[in-house]
């Protein structure tokens, strides 16, 4: 059963609806609801073989190669929206008993302040990859469009 969860997007900060199994801290914009197995779009050192990989080793189902169009690099370990431009990375389908608990690590790694989805240097967005199995919305860590 996939877990749903209502949240609004207020000024770059997120206001949190929490339910029985949890919470999201993103809404599509469409119906405001994301589910809680979105998975996360990795770039850089959450890669397999790199160094911060241990924030998601064993806490996956399954990994893909994957592009993000409409973003480019802009420093080695930051990405940030530029039309006609890609990222390639790698698709974290992230273990249903640990989802949470393996976003949480990830978002303090990235030092994105606890109840929100925008850090000093980056923001976590729901962007849409491209897979060898087709395009879906996952997770990503981009430039923070507000600083803080």
């Amino acid at each position: 059963m996939l877990c749903y969860h209502r949240c609004e997007i207020i000024r770059s900060h997120v206001n949190f609806h929490f339910s029985a199994c949890g919470f999201a801290p993103r809404a599509d914009e469409r119906s405001g609801l994301i589910p809680m197995s979105t998975p996360l779009f990795v770039f850089g050192t959450l890669r397999r073989g790199e160094r911060n990989h241990h924030y998601l080793a064993g806490f996956y189902d399954r990994v893909l190669p994957a592009v993000l169009p409409g973003y480019a690099r802009i420093a080695p370990l930051m990405i940030a929206p530029q039309p006609e431009a890609e990222v390639i990375g790698e698709v974290f389908f992230l273990t249903e008993a640990r989802y949470e608990q393996t976003l949480a690590g990830c978002d303090q790694l990235e030092e994105i302040l606890p109840g929100t989805l925008v850090g000093h240097e980056y923001e976590r967005r729901l962007v849409r990859i491209h897979t060898a199995e087709g395009p879906l919305d996952a997770w990503a860590y981009v430039q923070a469009t507000v600083r803080l």
